[in-house]
């Protein structure tokens, strides 16, 4: 935002469990107030827009003007008069999210702009996916000590550890129950 003539930055990752865009960062006043709150649809809205044609929109000027535009009245989006938002997207086109920025001036951005703001996407996807991998390696490690602190004479048969695991699993969740239903390779379960 500070390398270009932006007054607001947006950011807004896909969340698969709602299959919506969710504002995940904002830099200027009253948007701030509606991070992780406002949601949209693929392509509801220009930054919906850019999000699943995976392309960057810029507007220069009367972004309320673009057919694309859906106005959010609590975002106070009236006082932008031009954008750039830039989908972020891994190889492979896997859509993590967009990236903006807002001005309120009329041509507040030139191509530079653009540019460093498709290099903060890309940027931005390589740091998304890094995180994933490092949040996948954290869950797996602490699945391994878990696994690992069990006794081992729970190896001695299947329903030992069975009850085992089911404990310790209730435990380390502070439940008061745990059921596992195991199934043969016919498909059969046993509780």
């Amino acid at each position: 935002m500070r390398a270009s003539r932006a007054v607001g930055t947006f950011v807004y990752l896909w969340d698969d469990t709602v299959d919506r865009l969710v504002m995940r960062v904002a830099t200027r006043g009253r948007q701030a107030a509606y991070v992780n709150q406002a949601q949209l649809r693929l392509g509801e809205g220009i930054t919906g827009w850019s999000a699943l044609m995976r392309q960057t929109v810029v507007i220069h000027d009367d972004i309320q003007q673009d057919p694309r535009f859906v106005s959010f009245p609590d975002l106070d989006e009236d006082s932008f008069r031009s954008m750039v938002a830039v989908p972020i997207v891994v190889a492979g086109g896997e859509l993590l999210g967009v990236f903006s920025l807002w001005s309120t001036e009329p041509h507040a951005f030139e191509q530079h702009d653009v540019d460093l703001a498709t290099e903060v996407g890309g940027l931005l996807a390589s740091g998304l996916v890094q995180a994933r991998m490092v949040e996948d390696l954290r869950r797996q490690s602490a699945a391994a000590r878990f696994l690992q602190s069990l006794p081992p004479e729970v190896t001695s048969s299947l329903q030992r550890c069975l009850d085992v695991l089911a404990v310790a699993i209730r435990d380390q969740v502070d439940a008061t129950l745990c059921t596992i239903e195991v199934s043969d390779r016919a498909g059969n379960y046993a509780p």
